[in-house]
């Protein structure tokens, strides 16, 4: 388009025809607010929080907006804070099975912020997983639109075939409304709301919680999920995870497989030994010879510059390993350890900003966890290789 002179304009002139332009820009370029609503396809078929049931929180079924972790009625005690971070859905899926061609999502957030360490997709998006060979394969995201507190996506050309699907949902966004819709007289199933066996619960800080993927799906605990085949629990709270009562209380009345704890990264150094303590023995009441795995701080990469942070972390970790070593000397059998070292390797490449891990990093995390739990759990399919996709 040609630029317009006004150089040589008076001012009302001026400003009216900047207006103009401005208006122009906003509307005709940019798309303005008319055409950010969304519209139902009337070639497909929808369905809602009334046919959808979502994996991967405490409730014997998730219906209704937004979702949430955990429910606030069983559990009353989460500060406001945490109450807030329960609406985040990381850790959710939703696994199905259709012979359309086309699948369209359509997705509202609220109460999401922008990161400035990780993308907009992970923190709001959505990712999708079709199974190829008994595998979870990835296949795609969901864009957030920039901007707006909703998302649409589209998957086409997927052929006339029964497919099996998960979807992740967002790892920092409350979902307040979700739809998804196929071809009008295609199939569609829910291929699970519970999983059969007991699910893994993972305790943390926001490394668990998800800082900082890429994507919904990298996040180490879905990682582990995917490749164990098993429902996972996300416990994972940014600037949390300090061996938090409530918590304890909450894990130890959910019937779990196997409990992973990643404590290090908020917690006062003088705490850990005192409330670790507390926090196991109430989980033992009820399960007492469940398997549950400490995660030492995988690393602070900035302890390299830092020789106060690599000070800090050294006794950090061996407070949490003296915890461990107590704990099994007074006959728990059932705890197991997981060192610093099996995951930081001295590698530069697994960290986003020298403290939460990178892609890489989740990956590295996933592998080792991965390992340790089919170990405990499922020690006639231990693998030589072990592959994250």
């Amino acid at each position: 388009m040609k630029g317009v002179d006004l150089s040589s304009a008076k001012p009302f002139y001026k400003l009216n025809n900047l207006l103009i332009i401005l208006s122009f820009l906003s509307i005709g370029c940019f798309g303005g607010s008319a055409n950010n609503s969304y519209q139902e396809d009337n070639s497909l078929q929808y369905y809602d929080q009334d046919q959808l049931s979502f994996i991967g929180n405490n409730f014997s079924e998730q219906r209704g907006f937004p979702l949430k972790r955990i429910d606030e009625v069983r559990f009353k005690t989460l500060t406001p804070k945490l109450q807030t971070y329960s609406n985040h859905t990381t850790g959710l899926s939703l696994e199905f099975s259709t012979n359309s061609d086309v699948i369209e999502f359509y997705w509202k957030v609220q109460n999401s912020n922008p990161f400035p360490h990780m993308t907009d997709v992970a923190v709001r998006g959505l990712d999708y997983y079709i199974k190829k060979d008994s595998e979870w394969r990835h296949a795609g995201i969901g864009k957030p639109i920039v901007g707006e507190n909703f998302g649409k996506s589209v998957l086409e050309n997927l052929g006339n075939f029964e497919k099996e699907f998960k979807v992740f949902l967002p790892l920092f966004s409350d979902i307040s409304e979700f739809k998804l819709g196929v071809k009008l007289e295609s199939s569609f199933d829910v291929l699970k709301t519970k999983d059969a066996e007991r699910p893994i619960i993972f305790y943390g800080t926001s490394m668990t919680h998800g800082a900082c993927a890429s994507r919904p799906g990298l996040a180490f605990p879905n990682i582990v999920g995917r490749k164990l085949n098993r429902e996972i629990f996300n416990l994972g709270f940014s600037g949390e995870g300090k061996f938090e009562p409530v918590f304890a209380d909450f894990i130890s009345n959910l019937d779990a497989s196997a409990i992973l704890i990643e404590p290090l990264g908020n917690i006062d150094e003088n705490l850990i030994l005192e409330k670790g303590k507390r926090f196991v023995q109430t989980i033992r009441t009820n399960q007492p010879g469940v398997p549950i795995i400490f995660l030492d701080i995988p690393f602070v990469a900035s302890e390299l510059i830092d020789e106060k942070s690599n000070q800090l972390s050294i006794r950090k970790s061996k407070k949490l390993k003296a915890l461990y070593s107590e704990l099994v000397e007074k006959g728990d059998k059932s705890l197991f350890y997981i060192e610093k070292e099996q995951i930081c390797n001295h590698s530069d490449n697994i960290s986003m900003d020298a403290l939460h891990p990178n892609d890489i990093g989740m990956g590295q995390i996933a592998k080792v966890v991965s390992e340790k739990l089919i170990s405990i759990l499922e020690p006639s399919i231990i693998q030589s290789k072990f592959s994250v996709k």
